[in-house]
């Protein structure tokens, strides 16, 4: 799973809020962590402009990643890092589209060893999707498979075919790293 679970500190209050409207989205609803710490600041000094496009009227911090809060019966609630908000979403057809959930359907997909989805710098309304093929699989089969998968969806999508050295790991604090992919879809 591209889901990584996390406890917050004592002094925290967390959110999942819809990051246009800023109403707090239902559990198993993907919106934007806000956060807001009794013993941190809540506004940058002399900037404005970044102060109201950073915090909430009511205090919270905007944290720009996508997030599940996920309520465990009589216990607490769970919240789960997706992605880059802003990096990893496209709106389509009135609806957002996660590149989080791009990748899952890509990975489980038999032919491919790993997956990296991004935002397409090249089209505002698709994905790069980054693709390891497993051993026996053709580049043209691959992308064949991953174009036919989503054929009918809603968004477009540019696969390319990575060899087994491309490096698909996490970050120090366990987030995909895209950027070799953006970088990559930027020059093709």
């Amino acid at each position: 799973s591209n889901l990584l679970f996390y406890a917050l500190a004592p002094d925290v209050e967390a959110r999942v809020a819809d990051p246009e409207t800023g109403e707090k989205v239902p559990y198993g609803t993907v919106g934007e962590l806000q956060i807001k710490r009794s013993t941190r600041s809540t506004s940058y000094i002399n900037k404005p402009e970044l102060n109201a496009a950073s915090w909430t009227a009511d205090g919270y911090f905007k944290t720009g990643d996508a997030n599940i809060a996920v309520q465990l019966p009589d216990v607490m609630v769970l919240i789960a890092f997706c992605c880059r908000y802003l990096d990893n979403l496209i709106g389509k057809d009135g609806n957002r589209h996660w590149a989080f959930q791009v990748e899952a359907a890509v990975q489980a997909m038999s032919s491919v060893l790993d997956v990296l989805v991004a935002a397409d710098p090249k089209n505002p309304q698709g994905f790069a999707v980054g693709a390891v093929p497993q051993e026996g699989i053709s580049s043209e089969e691959l992308t064949r498979q991953i174009m036919e998968a989503h054929r009918d969806s809603p968004y477009n999508i540019r696969v390319f075919v990575l060899d087994s050295t491309y490096d698909t790991s996490r970050t120090a604090i366990s987030k995909r790293d895209r950027k070799g992919l953006i970088k990559l879809a930027h020059k093709i």
